[in-house]
């Protein structure tokens, strides 16, 4: 089990690194726990302080693009990936 939590994290790891997509990871409160590098050229500002940023002060509401649909919600069991 610990082996494969190990090659789990390692995946994700490279994942975040290699993505051209930003990604952000959030908790249901909004406080962002983890980004990657294009989120961070994305919105111009270090990791430092976009994990010190809660997300909705990064998404302009009123843009139909990135409606509250827009917005996807996952509970931790569901980050499962094998």
């Amino acid at each position: 089990m610990a082996k494969a939590l190990e090659v789990s994290e390692a995946r994700l790891r490279l994942i975040m690194k290699n993505s051209h997509d930003g990604i952000m990871l959030a908790n249901e409160q909004g406080q962002i726990l983890l980004v990657n590098p294009a989120a961070c050229r994305i919105f111009g500002r270090d990791e430092a302080e976009l994990l010190t940023t809660q997300h909705a002060n990064l998404i302009d509401e009123t843009d139909p693009v990135f409606s509250a649909s827009s917005i996807r919600s996952c509970k931790p069991d569901m980050l499962n990936v094998s």
